[in-house]
Parts: structure tokens; sequence; C-alpha cells
């Protein structure tokens, strides 16, 4: 049911867009389409005295009705009459505009022809029936007993094909086509909506998944923002039970689109309200992820240690939480520091830390877009961060499979919720206005206060 309310808002606007353009392209087409006049005329036939050879009885009148029909509409009475009337067109397009219908059980034919004018349509109307009497009467005696009741008439102008009767008809088809377009992306949709859905499709345990938001719930978060979310509490709380400390955590996602460093740094909070010391590391040269949350330069870092080979802790950035810090990623060099990287380079990194550091969380790149899911070696254990609505199935399965192939240890899956950290991004961004760069110089007395 989750599922299906997702989509309907979603695309809402589809649903909305479909029914509106498919009537509206309709009511431009009838605009477009020249009109078209219809003149009707109605023969009687066989209608004489009884006594008088030309009367028909019942029976025979059908079988004249039918044939007469017939003859109204050969290729010879169309192209006689088009030519009396100054017409030049084929016998196929005669034939698409002139038509006639026997009434059974009466001894009635209607005659209708289509014209681009009034006038035009009754003169050929007019032209067909006079035509078709005279080839009546040369065949048999009976055919003067065919009779015109009037001249033709001219109906309302009318449009063919496409009316603006068919625009009340196409909106709702193009409803139908726009739910049969939803209902296709949802029976092909592989993202994760709900944790049941994330419990199934791996075999790891869900460690946390963000619940329900109530009206309650969310003037709560909105009037004490410092506050810490239940999902990381429960995130930390499953953490702590499955590893000793200290602890260092591999925090990996699947895709580029699963990547969301802010339910990274809502662990990292949770785990500093707790009472721990915290270090966060961004291993992925390619993804300053801390220069646009907290305006930290990510120039110098990681990668800068594993080129010169100096301790980690001089690339430590204090944030504003006391207890938390981050260690930028550095630039990529022309030497390839990001080839420098191993499992055992990076524990030789971060074991200094572990004297004075509770927790240690790395962040790098994507599983299946990078093939550094070796590197998840260095960590006592490895969480896939997901997030609900953007996290695909397939996806997680995948890196699963990848990262039991490195035998990292997969503690399980953190679920995330869709709209988690936009805001959080922006606020980050309002309180840090410069730009720092990781320095001894910069953070010599920020590194005095941390350790």
């Amino acid at each position: 049911m989750q599922r299906a309310l997702y989509y309907v808002k979603r695309w809402a606007w589809l649903l909305l867009l479909c029914p509106v353009l498919a009537g509206g392209v309709t009511l431009v087409l009838a605009q477009m389409q020249p009109p078209v006049y219809e003149a009707t005329v109605n023969l009687v036939f066989g209608l004489g005295n009884p006594t008088n050879p030309s009367y028909v009885s019942p029976e025979v009148a059908a079988q004249l009705g039918s044939t007469y029909t017939i003859m109204l509409e050969s290729p010879e009475v169309l192209q006689t009459a088009a030519a009396r009337v100054g017409l030049q067109e084929t016998t196929e397009q005669l034939s698409s505009k002139i038509h006639a219908a026997y009434q059974s059980g009466s001894n009635i034919i209607t005659l209708t022809a289509d014209a681009s004018s009034s006038d035009m349509a009754t003169h050929l109307a007019d032209a067909v029936v006079n035509v078709f009497r005279e080839a009546a009467q040369r065949v048999s005696p009976l055919g003067k007993d065919v009779v015109s009741w009037g001249t033709a008439r001219v109906n309302p102008v009318k449009l063919k094909g496409i009316t603006f009767g068919t625009a009340g008809v196409a909106m709702p088809l193009g409803l139908l086509v726009a739910l049969n377009v939803v209902a296709l992306l949802y029976y092909l949709d592989d993202v994760i909506f709900t944790p049941e859905e994330a419990a199934a499709a791996a075999d790891v345990p869900v460690l946390s998944a963000p619940l329900p938001q109530t009206k309650q719930s969310l003037q709560k978060n909105s009037t004490s923002q410092s506050e810490v979310d239940t999902t990381a509490l429960l995130l930390l709380e499953a953490v702590r039970a499955s590893v000793t400390w200290p602890a260092t955590i591999f925090c990996a996602w699947a895709s580029a689109r699963d990547r969301n460093p802010q339910h990274v740094m809502r662990l990292a909070n949770a785990a500093v309200c707790s009472g721990l010391r915290v270090v966060v590391i961004n291993t992925d040269s390619h993804y300053p992820w801390l220069q646009g949350m907290y305006g930290l330069s990510e120039a110098r870092g990681l990668g800068d240690a594993l080129v010169s080979c100096h301790s980690l802790k001089s690339y430590i950035l204090p944030l504003a939480t006391p207890g938390l810090a981050v260690v930028p990623a550095g630039q990529a060099s022309t030497g390839g520091s990001d080839m420098l990287l191993s499992p055992s380079r990076l524990t030789k990194l971060i074991a200094p830390l572990r004297q004075q550091i509770d927790l240690v969380l790395v962040t790098g790149a994507p599983i299946l877009a990078d093939p550094t899911a070796a590197l998840t070696r260095a960590a006592d254990s490895v969480i896939l961060m997901a997030g609900m609505q953007r996290t695909r199935r397939a996806d997680v399965r995948e890196a699963l499979a990848t990262l039991h192939r490195v035998h990292a240890r997969v503690l399980g899956m953190a679920l995330g919720s869709t709209c988690e950290g936009v805001h959080f991004i922006k606020k980050q961004r309002g309180n840090t206005p410069l730009i720092r760069e990781a320095s001894k110089a910069v953070i010599a007395e920020e590194m005095r206060e941390f350790n």
C-alpha cells in the first residue's frame, strides 16, 4: 500500500498531464480540421397503384431496396454525378463521401452526401439521385416509380473523424494510458520501500530503519534540531552489540544513487551524544562531501598522508560538535594516491587513532561503482547504508555478494529515509561560511581541545 501511494504521489503530474494533453490535442485537431457538410435525401420506390404494373409487393420491395442501394453507390453513378457538379475526384474518394442505406421493412432509401460546402453537398446528393433514376429507368420500367421525397436538405455542420465530443472520450483514454504507464513502472520498480523488502532482498539483518513520521514528531524535530533521531540511536545500539571497542566501521554504499553522507553523520552525532569520541574518514577523493556539508576544504587529507607517509593525526579537523572530527580525502595526486590506498595501509594509518578515539567511521566510493571493496577489510565490520525509496534491491544483493567475496564482515543494513539530510546540508553550509584546510598551523589549537 505504501508503494502504491508513493507512486500515485510521484506520478500525479503524469496522471493529470495525460488526460489534459489528450483532450487538448484532440480539440486542436478538431479546430484545424475543415468542416464537412452533410446533405440527406430520401428516395421512395414501388408505391404506385396496385393495378399499375409498376406496383411491387413488400417482399419484392426488400429485394429492390438492396439492389437500388448497390446501384446508388456504383462507380458509374458516382462518377457521372460528380462530373455534373464539377468534382474531380477518384471513385474511392467519392465512395467515402456518398452512402446509401435501405430502411428495412419500408420502401425508403436514405442517401447522404458529404462536401466542404452546403451547396456542394446539396448539388451532389441531387445529382446522384438524378443519375440513378435515369439509369434505373433504362434498366427496368420499375425505375420510373423511384421518386425523391423532397429535395436534399443539409444537416448542421459536423466534423468527420475528430469531433469536439471526441475530446471528452480522449481525456479518460489519456488517463487510462497514464495509469497503465504508472502500473508498468510500479511492476518493473526494484526500489526498496519498506524494511521488510530490505530484509527480503538481503541475507543480512536490517539494523535500523526510519520510523513513520507523525505530526508530533515533525514538530519535535523542528523545535529541537540538536536532538539525535531514533534511527541513528538504534543503529548505534546495534553496532555496540556487535563489535569490540574501540571500533572501526566502514559505512559502504551499494551504488552512487544510494550515497548519503548525512546518514553517516547522524550515526556519528548519535555516538558523540552517547559519550563516544568519533572520527569520520572520507577515502573517496572523487566525492568531497565534507566540503559540501561543512565547508571544509578536501585539498589535503588522507591522500597526502599516503603519499608523505605522515601520521593521519596531522589531517584531522575537529567539528563544532565536541568529540567529533573528520579527515578529508585529499586530492588524488598525479602519482595516484588512490592506488596507494590498500587495506593494510589504511589499517596502519587508523591504528594510532584507536588509542584516543572510540569509533572510527570510514566512507568510500560505492561498492558497485569502484573496485575498492577490498578496502572494507581495514575495518572491524561493514554497514551497508541504504535509503528507502532510493536503493534498488538488485544493487543490494550485488553489493553484498561483492563484500562477501572480499571476506568483509557485514554487520547488516542501515536504512535511511528518502528526504533525510537535504535540509541538513543547507544548515551546515550556512553555519560554516569559511573553507578551512587541514594543516597543523590551522588546527593546532583545535587538536589540543579535541585530544
